[in-house]
C-alpha cells in the first residue's frame, strides 16, 4: 500500500468513527462539531459518504454456562431474539436459557 493510501484509509477511519460517535451520542452536527472542532458540512459530507456503512467489528465466540457447568447448546442455530443497541451493534440470542436470564436481569 501506498504512503497517500494509508494516509486516505486512516482519515477514513477517523471520519467513520467521528459519524458513529455523533450517531450514538445521539446530537446535532452543529453541538458535535463544536465540541470536536469539526465543521457542520464536513460531517454531513462524511455521514452522506458512509451512509448504511459500520465500524468492522473484532467479534469473538464465547460460551455460556450455568452453575452446574453444563453448557448452554443453541437449537440448530435459530434466532429466538435479536437486541439492536443504538451504534447498530446486534446482540443475537439462540437459546431459551440465556434469553430468559437476560429478560430477568432487565426486570
Amino acid at each position: 500500500m501506498h504512503g497517500q493510501d494509508k494516509h486516505n484509509n486512516s482519515n477514513n477511519a477517523q471520519w467513520l468513527k467521528h459519524v458513529q460517535l455523533r450517531q450514538e451520542l445521539g446530537i446535532s452536527r452543529a453541538k458535535y462539531g463544536k465540541k470536536y472542532n469539526i465543521k457542520e458540512y464536513q460531517l454531513r459530507y462524511w455521514e452522506y459518504k458512509f451512509k448504511g456503512q459500520k465500524a468492522k467489528l473484532d467479534l469473538i465466540p464465547i460460551k455460556l454456562a450455568f452453575s452446574d457447568n453444563t453448557s448452554i447448546k443453541s437449537d440448530n442455530n435459530k434466532t429466538l431474539c435479536k437486541f439492536r443497541f443504538r451504534n447498530n451493534v446486534e446482540l443475537k440470542v439462540y437459546d431459551i436459557n440465556v434469553l430468559s436470564s437476560i429478560i430477568m436481569a432487565l426486570e
